[in-house]
């Protein structure tokens, strides 16, 4: 029998009539305030639930799916959570400082005020998803970030070698030089042109005639 617990009073909120909770499904249950802290969670299927300040916090949750869920306020600082499927689920101020979430999904995901600091996102997939809050310092490294909306989010010395970015809004004041280089060769500009086309003729040249 495992019994799950509050994560500030200890109390019992849920027992389940099992050994381990290895691919054990939470489909469509609704969690609230839960301890999971240090837990193995692999394949754990959170699928179409809400949860609400569940502590995950270092706990392994490589293949977990969330898809669909609802998920507000929870820790995932220091997690694992390699191969998570997180895909069109709605998140509300999740901690992800420090976790793995190597080649996670979070296709099409509604994100706001995400902590990913530090986080390892190396060929993650966030394709059109929309995310407020921090990346600093995040590894997304090969990561598809194609059609995502990432105006609200702070990518302070974020890595973004071999990115796909085409179609990706990046637009703020922490975009460095280098992001917007990146960006450009994603969507095939990697070359200016300094010279004006053939035929045309530069505006100085018309300025020159006009006063000359």
């Amino acid at each position: 029998m495992i019994e799950i617990r509050h994560r500030v009073t200890g109390a019992v909120i849920m027992k389940i009539n099992a050994t381990s909770l290895v691919g054990h499904s939470f489909r469509g249950a609704n969690l609230s305030h839960a301890d999971l802290s240090r837990t193995l969670l692999t394949k754990v299927d959170f699928s179409d639930a809400k949860l609400t300040m569940v502590n995950f916090a270092e706990s392994h949750l490589e293949g977990a799916s969330f898809a669909n869920a609802i998920l507000s306020e929870l820790c995932f600082e220091r997690a694992c959570l390699t191969q998570a499927d997180f895909s069109e689920a709605i998140l509300i101020s999740p901690d992800f400082q420090q976790a793995d979430l190597r080649r996670a999904k979070f296709r099409y995901v509604r994100l706001t005020d995400g902590n990913f600091s530090r986080a390892d996102l190396t060929e993650a997939n966030l394709t059109m998803s929309k995310l407020s809050g921090s990346l600093t310092q995040a590894n997304l490294t090969k990561a598809d970030l194609r059609g995502a909306d990432m105006r609200d989010v702070d990518l302070a010395d974020a890595r973004f070698d071999g990115a796909q970015l085409a179609g990706a809004n990046l637009v703020g004041k922490t975009l460095t030089r280098h992001h917007v280089q990146l960006i450009q060769m994603s969507k095939g500009n990697s070359k200016v042109k300094d010279k004006a086309p053939i035929g045309l003729r530069s505006w100085w040249q018309f300025w020159k005639k006009g006063n000359g």
